[in-house]
């Protein structure tokens, strides 16, 4: 894992940034305590140990899940519940407090830049996307990549493929109006109820719109959403126990 420290960041897309939706803007400000964050999404093999303790279910689609060749691969065809749960069982089995991350938690380690207190457009910065820097449709592969398989793409934090390769499913329900609330506490769980859950990072099947670290998607929670779908977890507190 990779540590996030607290502190206040800047959440949300810049009033001028064109290819922004309205539900990625004002900008604001946000307060997190520090945490720790899955250097890269979840994959089949990890997965599987949560599937064998029978804690969770296995994915809807399970030949990826399946194929040796795969281990490494993000483990997808998974439903929100599903990515849930596997937290959860990794904190029984630990003693962390394991969870999935917050919207906020997920952008603050996919976008701010801790040397300069910047915000960056990408994991890495705000230089336009290159087949070189993450798995994304202009890359031309078509299919998911094993986990960490674009180190140049790194995060400040040291995350990795937090732009392309797969969707990550993360804690909060999706609201488009969300930003536009007054009033924002620290460690913002978003809204109590919806009917979609928030999407973040883009894939390997979508295009650098897609791929920006404010850009936020809902998707239905009791839905798989393809191959293109998985998550990572993160753990709160200053040290891992």
């Amino acid at each position: 894992m990779r540590f996030v420290p607290g502190g206040s960041f800047l959440m949300g897309a810049v009033a001028d940034d064109s290819d922004a939706s309205g539900d990625e803007k004002p900008q604001h400000e946000v307060i997190l305590s520090p945490f720790w964050i899955d250097r890269t999404e979840v994959t089949n093999a990890q997965y599987k140990l949560c599937v064998d303790a029978e804690a969770c279910e296995p994915p809807v689609r399970r030949k990826d899940f399946d194929t040796p060749e795969r281990t490494n691969y993000p483990v997808v065809y998974v439903k929100w519940e599903n990515a849930d749960s596997y937290c959860k069982w990794l904190g029984t089995k630990t003693g962390w407090n394991v969870r999935l991350p917050t919207e906020a938690q997920w952008e603050k380690a996919a976008s701010w830049d801790p040397a300069t207190n910047t915000k960056r457009l990408y994991p890495w910065g705000s230089d336009k996307p290159d087949k070189n820097w993450l798995n994304y449709q202009g890359g031309g592969i078509g299919d998911a990549a094993p986990v960490g398989s674009y180190p140049t793409g790194t995060s400040a934090y040291g995350a990795l493929d937090m732009a392309g390769n797969v969707w990550e499913w993360v804690a909060d329900w999706y609201d488009s109006d969300w930003y536009r609330l007054p009033g924002v506490p620290r460690d913002p769980p978003g809204p109590t109820f919806g009917r979609l859950r928030v999407m973040r990072g883009g894939s390997f099947g979508f295009g650098s719109t897609d791929a920006r670290a404010t850009n936020r998607e809902g998707g239905e929670a009791d839905k798989a959403n393809g191959d293109g779908l998985g998550f990572r977890c993160v753990v709160n507190g200053e040290r891992l126990p």
